[in-house]
């Protein structure tokens, strides 16, 4: 869970979660719709809406195929982008980019 709504960027416990197969709620903040997909890994909850975030928490704890689908999607998420090897490989396209648009490859 991640009630986020004026500070935080990208949260290491959300990927951290993700890497255990642990769906989230979180609101639309900061990094937070970068690292949810909305029903695939968890839930997108406006900023501020406890109501929002209640229901949200509450339809993942009554269903367990529901817990364990979006489970599924974010240990998925998680080895597609945010393991280091993930990390690096963008990170080198963008180097690559970057040397090719300067003419240095």
């Amino acid at each position: 869970l991640n009630c986020s709504y004026g500070t935080e960027a990208t949260s290491m416990a959300l990927g951290e979660g993700m890497s255990l197969s642990i769906p989230a709620v979180v609101t639309s903040f900061g990094g937070n719709p970068y690292m949810v997909e909305n029903g695939v890994n968890g839930y997108l909850v406006p900023i501020k809406d406890s109501h929002a975030m209640a229901e949200a928490i509450l339809r993942i704890m009554e269903d367990r195929g529901l817990a364990k689908k979006l489970g599924e999607g974010a240990r998925r998420m998680f080895e597609e982008r945010f393991t280091a090897e993930a990390m690096t490989r963008k990170l080198e396209r963008i180097y690559d980019a970057e040397a090719e648009r300067i003419g240095k490859k």
